[in-house]
């Protein structure tokens, strides 16, 4: 409704952001009223799930959510991650 109302009132092309599972089942989530969606291919798992991947970009991941994909009903941007983040853990718990 927000999408709608922002769109008809500002006359601008509207955007969002639209993470993975979204964009692999428009179905089951809808597509949003918007011009076109940016996918964001980043903060992909858990960070505490698994130590030892990388949480902001899984290469394995991403592909899991790219084979098999239909057309898109929006035109599509794609977003990459450009920032890089530290966990802090403590006696091997996460800390922050």
């Amino acid at each position: 409704y927000f999408l709608k109302k922002l769109k008809e009132i500002s006359k601008k092309e509207i955007s969002c952001t639209l993470r993975l599972y979204p964009y692999k089942y428009p179905d089951k989530m809808g597509v949003p009223p918007v011009d076109k969606v940016m996918i964001m291919c980043y903060n992909l798992i858990n960070p505490l799930e698994n130590e030892n991947k990388n949480s902001i970009l899984d290469l394995a991941e991403l592909e899991s959510y790219l084979i098999s994909v239909p057309k898109y009903h929006k035109h599509i941007v794609i977003a990459f991650p450009i920032y890089s983040w530290m966990q802090v853990y403590l006696n091997k718990r996460f800390s922050n």
